[in-house]
């Protein structure tokens, strides 16, 4: 079958996603608050139409490739184990320099406080420019998302040092501080999100036809109900440091615009903590469902020029003016109909930049995307990490676009490193 190939999984993924995800919509006691856009609705699902095939042309295009020719004298002196055993050690390294950067960049360079102020962090993050210092850092110390993940691959094929388990898990836990300092809720959403795909993919290199067991499938379902916790305690805190009580915030947010609770909700929501989490989870599935509603609120009033890629490629053209480079890049606060920084699918920022060109485009970034599925093997362990992150921007597709966020941008660059900071060769 087509869909047993591991390079193909991803498929799988996306398909459950969106199951998930429509079915989310018709149970979701929520009341829709704008008109249907027919044009948004149908450019929208001839971009969730076209993405299986991107996906399976472009994993095929590695095998129409000519064959490279192998150096007989060099030869990986690693097995399976070995090669993931010493991918942590190396991306423990690297991403521990990174986050050495990051933290220098931020409390020091740029004067944010040390401690959970949440938002003046985010001011002076706003307000400052990010050195190359620490653009640097935020790749490196994305790394230990990683090794994290290769940690549980290598305790599952051999045993492991507990000291090599303690340095792992403090450069987990220092990269996810960072990131909730800011009370962002992607990084810790990519970061489990990634783990748990490569803990999958990892059984599906060695063996394509590997079925979930249960108790695995109890363990990642536990994990997700914590996630869910988490996120809602997060949002919590976010709206404790506004000032803001939940209650009124599910009705007046910015994602509250397209959709709102049903009016029974505050009548059955009890006082006190249980209450609220209540609440927050209800806000939880308006942040899930509403990016469909707002891409059509989008292509209904957009009136402007479009951008032709400065959404999709804004961190080539960050990394350029960081360099010293001027390049112009359109505020979209003065766009008409674009509701800046209001999340509108996987493509609302490509509607941005391309129009009614939307399913072509996402067709091409597919397809490019998913070339690299082709190379997955055991021998290429950092094939397992770009897989799981691809999957996670397949995740997250209904909801926003992840190549907008730098919490998924920082990884997919530092994947690409993972080859050159893990491969150790003897010549014979």
């Amino acid at each position: 079958m087509l869909l047993q190939s591991t390079k193909n999984k991803p498929i799988i993924f996306f398909l459950l996603t969106m199951a998930a995800y429509f079915f989310l919509l018709l149970i979701s006691p929520l009341t829709v608050n704008v008109e249907r856009s027919p044009v948004a609705i149908l450019i929208f699902f001839t971009s969730l139409l076209i993405i299986p095939p991107s996906i399976i042309l472009g994993s095929r295009i590695i095998s129409y490739l000519p064959k490279k020719q192998v150096n007989k004298k060099s030869v990986l002196i690693r097995s399976y184990g070995d090669r993931v055993s010493f991918a942590v050690i190396s991306l423990n390294f690297w991403g521990g320099i990174g986050l050495l950067f990051v933290s220098i960049d931020r409390f020091i360079i740029r004067g944010m406080p040390l401690g959970l102020e949440l938002f003046s962090a985010r001011d002076i993050l706003e307000t400052t420019d990010t050195s190359s210092f620490g653009l640097i850092g935020q790749i490196l110390s994305a790394l230990t998302i990683f090794s994290a993940g290769y940690l549980l691959i290598e305790r599952r094929v051999k045993s492991v040092s507990y000291f090599k388990i303690l340095i792992t898990y403090s450069l987990a836990i220092v990269y996810l501080l960072l990131s909730i300092m800011l009370g962002s809720r992607s990084g810790l959403l990519n970061f489990i999100l990634i783990v748990v795909f490569m803990i999958l993919f990892d059984r599906y290199v060695n063996d394509p036809k590997y079925k979930m067991p249960f108790i695995l499938f109890a363990k990642i379902f536990f994990l997700g109900i914590t996630f869910i916790l988490s996120m809602a305690t997060i949002f919590l805190w976010r709206l404790g440091e506004m000032e803001v009580d939940v209650s009124m915030s599910i009705f007046n947010s910015g994602y509250a615009y397209t959709v709102t609770p049903s009016e029974n909700i505050l009548d059955l929501t009890s006082s006190g903590i249980f209450g609220d989490l209540f609440l927050a989870i209800i806000s939880l599935i308006q942040y899930a469902i509403h990016g469909f509603y707002e891409f059509q609120l989008l292509v209904e009033n957009f009136n402007g020029d479009h951008t032709y890629g400065q959404q999709l490629l804004w961190f080539p053209l960050k990394v350029y003016n960081v360099l010293g480079g001027s390049f112009s890049i359109t505020d979209l606060n003065y766009v008409r109909g674009v509701r800046n920084g209001i999340f509108s699918s996987f493509f609302g920022p490509i509607f941005i930049d391309f129009g009614i060109f939307t399913p072509l485009a996402t067709a091409c970034i597919f397809f490019i995307l998913s070339i690299p599925f082709g190379l997955m093997s055991t021998k290429k362990i950092w094939t397992i990490s770009y897989a799981s992150l691809i999957c996670c921007l397949i995740i997250c597709l209904p909801v926003w676009n992840s190549i907008m966020s730098a919490a998924w941008i920082y990884p997919f660059i530092s994947v690409f490193m993972i080859p050159f900071l893990t491969l150790r060769f003897k010549l014979k």
